[in-house]
């Protein structure tokens, strides 16, 4: 596993990391590929996607035991920069 270099475990910010795996794995209904955008492009904004984790649903709130997803309108390349659409 290769974490983010700022991932702080206290407030986990940037609470993402990439996996490096052994063997190649078939792409399928239930293993897919995330991109992510080059630098300096907008090609991600006004398109809906989906958003997932284990994290609080509303502010300080619980942390979720369950797999929680959502579906967001990206307005910027920005981090944050979402709209959620419930």
């Amino acid at each position: 596993m290769i974490a983010h270099p700022l991932f702080d475990p206290e407030t986990v910010d940037y609470d993402f990391a990439l996996l490096r795996l052994q063997h190649p794995v078939t792409i399928s209904g239930s293993v897919g590929i995330a991109c992510l955008p080059p630098d300096g492009t907008d090609q991600f904004v006004g398109r809906t996607m989906t958003i997932s984790g284990w994290g609080r649903s509303k502010f300080n709130g619980f942390r979720s035991s369950k797999l929680k997803a959502a579906f967001v309108i990206a307005e910027s390349n920005q981090v944050g920069q979402f709209v959620i659409i419930l």
